[in-house]
């Protein structure tokens, strides 16, 4: 069961304790433009813990260039108390080498099929998966040409040495919205700043060499330009 108004699914597993598959599959859903499926390890993998993943169910057939910056939640739903649900929420880019994100341990199996527990309700476990697309690079099958605004966001897990302290902040710049600051007439996140800053005092010519006034336009080739900053900082 999918809403697509507040990007939420429902998974139902029936007769989870006579599951016999290591690994198990929902149906499709759609959000986002993308094709999404949960994935999860009944008897836990290789833990003694329910495993839940979150994948992106046709990404084989995607573009090889298409990313999306995901904020999701998985919630394992405690049917005699929603407070006592679990939760878990990450920020992640999902992409063709890794399609799919989610947590090892995210429910004891004796916490899980406890008889007073409230997790298995008729041998029935609920799980909510809620997905929030932050950033777009590249159409999925189901987004028509020009429906989705292309952004070049810089490469996560690498270092900045000589433009800042890592990467890390830089990468959550998506999660901020649309809270820009005015840098030389740049319109740039919050959290760029500091990056963006560096860049003019190591080169204070740096605008005066951008003629363009379209702010779009701009901030996309600073976002490109940080980008290959931290793309050649990979390199030995």
């Amino acid at each position: 069961m999918v809403s697509e108004a507040d990007n939420k699914f429902t998974w139902v597993i029936k007769d989870f304790s006579s599951l016999q598959s290591r690994r198990i599959y929902s149906d499709e859903f759609l959000i986002g433009g993308l094709k999404w499926c949960l994935i999860a390890y009944p008897k836990g993998s290789k833990v003694d813990c329910l495993s839940l993943y979150l994948g992106v169910a046709d990404h084989e057939s995607l573009p090889l260039e298409w990313r999306r910056n995901t904020k999701f939640s998985l919630k394992v739903v405690n049917q005699f108390s929603d407070k006592s649900s679990i939760l878990r929420e990450a920020t992640e880019w999902f992409d063709q080498k890794t399609p799919s994100f989610g947590f090892t341990k995210i429910l004891p199996l004796a916490k899980l099929n406890a008889n007073d527990g409230g997790f298995l309700v008729n041998d029935e476990l609920k799980i909510v998966a809620e997905i929030n697309i932050l950033q777009v690079i590249g159409e999925s099958n189901d987004e028509s040409e020009g429906s989705q605004e292309v952004a070049v966001q810089p490469m996560k897990k690498t270092k900045m040495t000589e433009y800042g302290t890592g990467s890390s902040d830089l990468h959550k710049e998506t999660s901020v919205g649309n809270e820009t600051v005015d840098v030389n007439g740049f319109q740039v996140s919050t959290l760029q700043v500091a990056y963006v800053r560096c860049i003019f005092e190591k080169h204070p010519d740096f605008a005066s060499k951008v003629r363009s006034n379209s702010q779009l336009l701009k901030s996309t080739y600073m976002n490109v330009l940080l980008g290959l900053i931290e793309t050649l900082c990979q390199l030995p």
